[in-house]
């Protein structure tokens, strides 16, 4: 309880303190991010009100453009309108203090986004991804999704010190005991370390930090691609 009292004023809110319509939306924006479903994304962004007394809403409409916006990267499909309503959304999301810190975590990833979507204003989203970064470490230094943008990032993007992988996935395990909201990143964050596992030839670590990926993302397609990229070499030796 008392690692409890400690992360939850500064790690979004509670669970139970959300809106159950909040999680479940959540939730479905999740699902298609996983499965690189982009028509399940957009339902749930549609499915969100215009208007609306709860301040995870705002938050919730910059959270769908940005997870429609990975995917259509990772589709090969033009994303630019989406990483720029990510952007803006984000940036109203900033404002209740409720939303403060994951809105600015979603700025940040967002312009990683933009950086690689438009490379010749890599500067000016550069300079977004700071000024964002900066707010949340103000406020949460060893916020478990900052730490994933920032490991993820682009190399000449110059995000900023590379934390470790060990410092990484240690975060979200104390938010996950937390039983926080918002809970995305972990297995991206799983995966990622995976990969990286993979790229120095280390089939045996590559394949325990993915299966966990799968156990808290099932139908995770990355992961999921990796695992049998695992497997087959594996069988060719």
């Amino acid at each position: 309880m008392l690692v409890l009292s400690l992360v939850l004023p500064f790690n979004g809110a509670a669970a139970a303190d959300v809106d159950s319509a909040v999680r479940d939306t959540a939730a479905r924006i999740d699902y298609g991010f996983y499965t690189k479903d982009l028509s399940l994304i957009d339902a749930a962004r549609n499915a969100i009100p215009e208007r609306s007394a709860d301040p995870w809403t705002g938050y919730l409409r910059a959270y769908a453009s940005y997870r429609a916006a990975q995917v259509s990267v990772a589709l090969g499909r033009e994303a630019g309108r989406l990483i720029d309503d990510c952007i803006v959304a984000a940036e109203e999301a900033t404002e209740p203090k409720e939303t403060r810190v994951e809105a600015n975590v979603l700025v940040a990833a967002c312009a990683v986004l933009a950086a690689t979507a438009e490379p010749m204003r890599s500067v000016l989203h550069q300079r977004r991804f700071r000024r964002a970064a900066a707010s949340v470490q103000a406020l949460e230094p060893d916020n478990p999704r900052l730490l994933l943008v920032v490991f993820t990032a682009r190399a000449d993007l110059d995000a900023g010190t590379r934390p470790n992988p060990q410092s990484l996935l240690s975060a979200f395990a104390v938010r996950r005991d937390a039983f926080a909201f918002p809970d995305w990143g972990e297995a991206e964050a799983l995966t990622a370390v995976g990969a990286e596992h993979l790229q120095v030839g280390d089939r045996r670590g590559a394949r325990d930090f993915i299966e966990v990926a799968l156990l808290t993302a099932p139908d995770y397609v990355e992961a999921l691609i990796l695992a049998d990229s695992i497997s087959d070499r594996v069988t060719q030796r």
